[in-house]
């Protein structure tokens, strides 16, 4: 009970905090180009909201290795040495997923340039062009399931197993 609490709460606050980081970045790659501040861009909005779907992705990834780690660790140390080796883990975790993320938004800003013959993604994606929003989001919803696949191994080699004695 104990565990799955821990998890959960710590899934939810990396979820809160990767949107929020994921929110920032994004405006930030806007920023000056969207003239008018009131217009509802619909093509922000539905790009947006990709970039949140894939974070939780990827997050998923996160937690069956985190729960690996909590299974392996539950019996060797005590309470309060396992919470701060957990929250340890968990940020070195949330960390590599984070810089995942980055670099499937890398890829896709360079595969849209590529695919679009030299168009800027942002630029088109400010002026609400809602083909060119749908385009990057979904390049980028690609490339994090490609990622997808392989952070779990990398996570796990990342876990310290406890030393299995050797009997003579």
């Amino acid at each position: 009970m104990k565990t799955a609490l821990v998890t959960s709460l710590a899934l939810l606050i990396a979820g809160v905090l990767t949107i929020y980081i994921i929110n920032v970045f994004f405006n930030k790659k806007l920023s000056g180009l969207i003239k008018d501040k009131e217009y509802v861009n619909t093509s922000v909005s539905v790009t947006k909201g990709v970039l949140f779907l894939s974070s939780a992705l990827i997050l998923m990834e996160v937690n069956s290795s985190f729960q690996l780690l909590i299974k392996i660790w539950g019996t060797y140390f005590v309470d309060s040495e396992l919470f701060m080796k957990e929250v340890l883990y968990f940020s070195v975790f949330l960390g590599i997923a984070l810089l995942y993320l980055y670099v499937a938004f890398i890829f896709t800003t360079l595969m849209f340039g590529v695919i679009t013959n030299k168009q800027k993604a942002f630029v088109e994606i400010a002026n609400d062009n809602i083909y060119s929003a749908v385009l990057f989001s979904l390049l980028f919803l690609s490339f994090v399931l490609l990622a997808k696949s392989g952070i779990n191994p990398l996570l796990d080699k990342l876990i310290p197993f406890p030393a299995t004695p050797i009997y003579r």
